[in-house]
């Protein structure tokens, strides 16, 4: 009786297995393709941060906008 109901699940399995195989390599391109704009967008993530944070002249304006907003802030 257990083989029996073993042997019909493993059979629903490969037949779902047969069903969505399309299915999970069509799957799988799309999650390389995200994959490749998420290493893509840490990439410009990191020119961005390399160019903001190394720039003195930025980082100065930065802070000075910064601290205008805080102070601002207080006053209200």
């Amino acid at each position: 009786m257990w083989s029996v109901y073993v042997s019909v699940s493993m059979c629903r399995c490969v037949v779902c297995v047969q069903r969505y195989s399309l299915i999970d390599e069509e799957d799988m391109v799309q999650a390389s393709d995200i994959s490749t704009l998420c290493g893509q967008n840490l990439l410009l993530w990191m020119q961005y941060l390399e160019l903001v944070t190394f720039n003195k002249i930025i980082t100065h304006h930065l802070a000075k906008e910064h601290h205008i907003q805080r102070v601002d802030f207080h006053r209200s």
